[in-house]
């Protein structure tokens, strides 16, 4: 099952998703939103399953940040965290003392570098850093993580 921000779902549009096309890139704001869903295959949009057919799961984490891309980009960036950035978020939330990201906390991912590829003609994986601050803390700056 899919769950959908209720506004987006009625304007047709929703936030984009962040990028991280280099080395160093770090997408950093104020959790707006944070769902857990199904993962979808990029490929055929069906639902993804591991082989016993349990769902594969993310945590879609939506960020008002400072990006933007043209005049009417509102800077919201989705964050699809699984896999690796799941392990930097984590670590993340260990080190702020929190076991769970909310809503007005600040947090900030950064392409820290490649991992090691599991077979020759597959790309090397993403690896990340994180920071979190819970929402009393993080009501100071947004500057201050990465």
């Amino acid at each position: 099952m899919t769950t959908y921000d209720v506004e987006d779902f009625l304007s047709g549009s929703g936030a984009r998703s962040a990028k991280f096309p280099t080395i160093g890139t770090t997408v950093k704001g104020i959790i707006e939103s944070a769902v857990v869903e199904q993962q979808r295959d990029i490929e055929t949009g069906l639902p993804k399953t591991w082989d016993d057919g349990n769902p594969m799961m993310q945590l879609v984490v939506t960020l008002d940040t400072d990006e933007r891309e043209s005049g009417e980009d509102d800077g919201k960036r989705r964050l699809f965290v699984k896999g690796q950035m799941r392990a930097a978020v984590v670590d993340a939330l260990k080190a702020a003392g929190v076991k769970a990201i909310e809503v007005g906390g600040t947090l900030a991912v950064k392409y820290s570098g490649n991992g090691t590829a599991k077979k020759a003609a597959w790309t090397a994986p993403k690896q990340y850093v994180a920071q979190y601050k819970a929402p009393i803390a993080a009501s100071v700056t947004v500057d201050e993580l990465l």
